[in-house]
């Protein structure tokens, strides 16, 4: 059971790293199918890390120009990240089924926007 936890929680934190490396990738490079399959569209799509991800999110400075949508998703993103760290590298960590689908649920409307 703490497997499929676990895993839960890392793969919540990875769709929504993977939907941000796409909006980011597309936004700079565009997003047609000619686009996304270019050399620049791959190379912009692996240059986030997940540090700077979580150094952007959590500077107040940056995030007070976003909507209030985005600023959710940045709160969410940063919270799943932590939690994925724990469920990936940390053996003693312990998930409870209603905590990890409260998580899941917060993913799906971050990624929904609402």
């Amino acid at each position: 059971m703490q497997a499929d936890l676990r895993r839960s929680m890392s793969a919540a934190y990875y769709a929504m790293f993977h939907y941000l490396a796409n909006e980011f990738a597309c936004a700079l490079i565009g997003t047609n199918y000619q686009d996304r399959d270019s050399l620049a569209y791959r190379r912009a799509y692996r240059s986030l890390t997940h540090g700077k991800i979580r150094s952007c999110c959590n500077t107040s400075q940056i995030m007070k120009n976003f909507s209030p949508e985005i600023q959710y998703f940045a709160d969410v993103l940063t919270h799943m990240q932590s939690r994925c760290q724990l469920a990936d590298y940390d053996p003693d960590s312990f998930f409870f089924r209603s905590n990890v689908l409260e998580d899941i649920e917060r993913t799906r409307k971050a990624l929904k926007g609402s």
